[in-house]
């Protein structure tokens, strides 16, 4: 009510994720349709659904996907414009919807002006809530194959899971003492101050992962599955560490916590890959060629 009342002053509308373009758009086209018409895609919600389909194996989740495929691509096509988030997500729509305007505007972040010193101890973090699909599979695989073999060799070392429902997720599991539960964190930057790897054990997913950029905004070094770092512009063991096993995983977070240039290179060249990539400047250019 209130938009058909002021909204024609808007020359451009952005609408988040493809299920609100449903109403959105032909609401739009009906009280304002000069209005340019933006769909925020967020990510490929049709290939996380697709991933997790065949980690599990499971027709029915593969079915789902599908069809979240043609409702995803009918809203894309219906908007003027549609933004994803990677240039892996635009080249996969030229693929299936070559008639589609797909810009690149990707995620934002801030970096702290200081860059960090590696801490003393051995603390790990995960960031992530528990209501996203990915997250939930990624912390249930780092507790119950991961985490063990970190403890093995380092048994001093100390977990922490920061997002909302991390704690009910796993409260099936044997979660050793070393594991602290933060939920949901309004600022998350005196806990990465003390932490010397972030992790992604993210085993399928779409878009380019908040949790990676976060870490590496703040100068913690970071272990990632494949997954996790498609289309995010990193290379490995230069921004990144890549793993696709818990015992590479496990590896991969004992050189970090034992070699410190090691962990300053990764620490130098993650901001980086934020500052190129996911800072307020690299996301102009996509939203000029909208606008």
């Amino acid at each position: 009510a209130w938009f058909a009342r002021e909204g024609t002053r808007y020359d451009a509308v952005i609408v988040s994720r493809y299920h609100l373009a449903w109403s959105w758009f032909p609401f739009l086209r009906r009280v304002h349709p000069r209005a340019l018409k933006i769909v925020d895609t967020v990510d490929l919600h049709h290939v996380r659904e697709l991933g997790e389909a065949d980690l599990h194996g499971r027709a029915l989740l593969r079915s789902a996907a599908r069809a979240t495929r043609r409702h995803e691509l009918r809203a894309i096509r219906d908007a003027d414009v549609a933004w994803v988030v990677s240039e892996a997500e635009r080249d996969l729509l030229r693929d299936i919807a070559p008639d589609a305007c797909v810009e690149v505007v990707s995620n934002v972040h801030l970096l702290p002006a200081v860059a960090p010193r590696k801490p003393a101890g051995a603390r790990l973090v995960f960031v992530g809530g528990a209501q996203h699909p990915p997250n939930l599979d990624g912390v249930r695989w780092l507790l119950t194959d991961i985490l063990p073999l970190i403890l093995l060799r380092r048994p001093a070392c100390e977990l922490h899971l920061v997002g909302r429902g991390l704690d009910t997720a796993a409260h099936d599991l044997a979660v050793p003492h070393n594991v602290v539960f933060h939920g949901q964190l309004d600022d998350v930057g005196a806990l990465f101050g003390t932490c010397h790897v972030g992790l992604a054990p993210l085993r399928f997913g779409a878009g380019v992962k908040g949790k990676i950029n976060h870490y590496m905004a703040f100068g913690v070094p970071t272990v990632a599955t494949p997954s996790a770092v498609e289309g995010m512009h990193l290379q490995r063991d230069r921004d990144v560490l890549v793993a696709g096993d818990a015992m590479g995983f496990a590896d991969a977070v004992q050189r970090l916590l034992d070699d410190e240039a090691l962990w300053a290179s990764l620490s130098q060249h993650g901001r980086e890959n934020v500052r190129r990539h996911f800072s307020i400047a690299s996301a102009i250019p996509g939203i000029e060629a909208t606008l």
